[in-house]
């Protein structure tokens, strides 16, 4: 990968649980996968220990794993799978933090990073390494903390510290704590989008904001949608400079990746060519 090109995601890929069975997951395992489909060349920089393996959807990917005792590992719980807002998550494991000396001076230039954390694994330090790429953020992974038990709640986060690096942001409604955390994100990063699941998507730039629909479907596994969403959004934009456009491609992508379970059904570039 050429400095200026291609597509960089960081943060902890993970093992997600569903009743007694794992498959791998994770923002940048999400987002990767998206953009690789979508014709990206794509690296990735995370942390897993020696229990995880790369899925067969990732070859041709350049990893760094900065190796840890332990993967990061949720359990997750939907009472309503047709429903994202019925999903409960425990945190049993943690992988190492990454920081800025794992990032290599020859990857801090490419086309597209991706900030993708699952629970504040890196901060301000690798954030502020891309002045001269395109930067999307998903903010959940900042939002979220454990309770005693080990489950994941949202916490206040103002963001200022991180989202002043930041082009995109894009997170959940249900990643918003306050009113007053949605205005600090809106303030700080040129464009804000916040998914509403079925009810589509808002987008705020420039002090004004509109909706986008979301695209009509059968939904069996709403999990990494909203990394879908965020990677599909920042292709197009790239490509377009058209917000609306993008919104809309970006929805169509997040909905179509919804209709099987994992990345399966997530589109390639050229099944999408004649629905754009």
């Amino acid at each position: 990968m050429e400095n200026g090109s291609g597509f960089l995601a960081i943060g902890h890929v993970t093992r997600d649980g569903y009743d007694d069975k794992f498959r791998p997951g994770g923002a940048v395992y999400y987002g990767s996968v998206t953009a690789k489909r979508l014709g990206e060349s794509v690296r990735i920089l995370t942390s897993y220990a020696t229990d995880f393996h790369l899925p067969l959807e990732t070859e041709g990917m350049e990893w760094i794993n900065k190796l840890s005792l332990e993967t990061t590992t949720f359990h997750n719980i939907y009472s309503n799978l047709r429903n994202e807002d019925s999903r409960t998550q425990i945190l049993s494991s943690f992988a190492r933090p990454i920081t800025q000396f794992d990032v290599p001076l020859d990857w801090r230039n490419p086309k597209i990073v991706y900030l993708a954390p699952v629970i504040g694994e890196f901060g301000p330090d690798v954030a502020s390494l891309f002045l001269n790429s395109k930067v999307v953020a998903s903010i959940q992974g900042w939002t979220r903390q454990q309770d005693s038990d080990g489950k994941i709640i949202i916490k206040d986060w103002p963001g200022i510290d991180i989202l002043s690096f930041v082009d995109v942001a894009v997170c959940s409604h249900e990643d918003i704590y306050s009113e007053d955390n949605l205005k600090s994100w809106i303030d700080c990063v040129p464009i804000l989008i916040v998914t509403l699941g079925r009810r589509g998507s808002v987008i705020y730039e420039n002090g004004e904001s509109f909706h986008v629909e979301a695209v009509p479907n059968r939904q069996v596994d709403p999990t990494g949608a909203g990394d879908v969403y965020a990677t599909s959004f920042m292709i197009k934009y790239i490509e377009t400079n058209d917000t609306r456009r993008s919104a809309k491609f970006a929805s169509l992508v997040a909905g179509m990746s919804v209709c099987s379970h994992g990345v399966t059904s997530l589109p390639y570039r050229e099944t999408l060519i004649d629905l754009c």
